[in-house]
């Protein structure tokens, strides 16, 4: 009887994190629309969809207002949401410049990724401490700094994969949550189901045509969630497998930079890759579908390879 009600518990805490990001998500459209705060779009974007959006940002608020609340009343990875709260401020820092200057830049490259690495090293350091198995690199006998360097990478790569990908109405939230779903098949974490139902609350608003997007407040803290997760859980190497639509989108930007400075060409008509696709003829629907296909199959392939 007390582990059954244990459950209603939880599973009213997951219900509330849903309706409380789904609330806060109506409410940060209206603030956005009376105050004018719209994501300011890339050229380049513009010139694909031949039109200015006029999106409110920042529903990231929404997705962390619902988790921070959440997290007093149910047993979560309270580390790993303190590492997305530092990400997703960075990101708030981000999306803020943005609208201040009325043009797609925000903070320097530089700082947000010194700042970048210190939450990063901060996180991984706590985890050490307090997991001493947690005090390696995968097939290295690899001395104390070089563990930190380790962390850093799957975190930071994590955060930022998942910022690239969040061009596409639902596409990063989407993807994300397959990620998430294997961290729960794997570990059966509570924090997993917390985090999708804080997703899901934002992604009412969110589906084509998109009323908000979650802006770098929300892919930032988000992706760093899911780097934590997988690190925290000795799951790392499965990461670039179960996330490799992440990984694509980010090996083509790396690729075209190196096209562009070097060779002086384009590989890809735009990037990340799905903006490629954009260029070829494609719908967002049509990307959408594919790019979800792909995210569900590789979930399923590793679950079967890690023996689910």
């Amino acid at each position: 009887m007390e582990e059954l009600l244990l459950q209603v518990f939880e599973n009213s805490i997951y219900i509330s994190s849903f309706l409380i990001s789904a609330v806060s998500s109506f409410g940060l459209i209206k603030f956005a629309h009376k105050y004018k705060l719209f994501q300011p779009d890339r050229e380049e974007i513009i010139a694909i969809t031949n039109t200015k959006k006029f999106v409110p940002t920042m529903g990231g608020l929404a997705i962390f207002l619902a988790l921070n609340l959440s997290m007093f009343f149910i047993k979560t990875d309270v580390d790993v949401i303190l590492l997305g709260n530092s990400y997703a401020l960075l990101g708030f820092c981000d999306d803020f410049l943005k609208l201040k200057r009325n043009k797609y830049s925000g903070l320097l490259v530089k700082v947000r990724v010194c700042f970048e690495i210190l939450f990063a090293i901060i996180f991984v350091f706590y985890v050490i401490l307090h997991d001493p198995t947690r005090n390696y690199v995968p097939f290295i006998n690899a001395v104390f700094p070089f563990v930190l360097l380790w962390g850093m990478l799957v975190i930071i790569s994590a955060a930022n994969s998942f910022n690239l990908t969040d061009g596409i109405d639902t596409l990063a939230s989407t993807l994300g949550i397959y990620t998430l779903l294997f961290i729960y098949f794997a570990t059966y974490s509570n924090s997993s189901i917390l985090f999708i139902a804080c997703i899901l609350g934002y992604l009412m608003f969110n589906v084509p045509p998109a009323k908000i997007i979650m802006g770098d407040t929300g892919a930032l803290g988000i992706g760093a969630i899911i780097g934590g997760l997988f690190y925290k859980y000795h799951l790392e190497l499965f990461l670039p497998f179960v996330g490799m639509v992440f990984v694509a989108q980010t090996v083509s930007v790396i690729i075209q930079i190196y096209y562009i400075r070097v060779l002086k060409k384009r590989l890809f008509l735009m990037a990340p890759i799905h903006h490629h696709f954009e260029k070829k003829g494609w719908s967002k629907g049509k990307i959408l579908i594919v790019f979800n296909l792909v995210g569900i199959l590789l979930l399923v392939v590793c679950l079967l390879f890690r023996g689910f």
